[in-house]
């Protein structure tokens, strides 16, 4: 299969660390009009910014933890040519547990059902690392 398929599902998480940065923006305007927060508070690391904007920055912090592992195996598999049906399909799972974890993240914050969405997610991207390992593994 070409690997440059798998630049849909990466292409795919771009979009949602961009639309998570918008949303931040949006709720912090919305926070700085009430006035919540200063926009001159943000010069230094804020810790008490209001709780909707800290969530969507909470969110996006998120999806530059177990992702880089996503966009690691990424590469690795276009650069070793090695990607299959598969994987295409388990990162895809992976991107689209990711969109609803940010979902849930940024509205009702169920831990619970968060936490279901990153399981799902942990789950299909260390089983794609695994097929990763032993498909290179078996052609050395």
């Amino acid at each position: 299969m070409d690997p440059f398929f798998l630049f849909g599902p990466v292409l795919a998480h771009v979009a949602l660390v961009a639309l998570l940065y918008l949303e931040l923006g949006r709720r912090r305007a919305k926070a700085a009009k009430a006035r919540l927060i200063e926009m001159d508070d943000y010069l230094i690391v804020r810790g008490d910014e209001p709780y909707f904007c800290a969530q969507v920055a909470r969110s996006i912090v998120n999806q530059f933890e177990l992702p880089v592992l996503f966009y690691a195996l990424a590469l690795s598999i276009v650069v070793t040519d090695t990607l299959s049906t598969l994987q295409l399909v388990l990162l895809s799972i992976f991107v689209v547990a990711r969109y609803f974890q940010a979902l849930v993240h940024i509205t009702s914050n169920k831990v619970s059902v968060r936490g279901a969405f990153f399981i799902a997610g942990f789950c299909a991207l260390m089983t794609s690392w695994i097929i990763f390992a032993i498909t290179v593994l078996g052609k050395v």
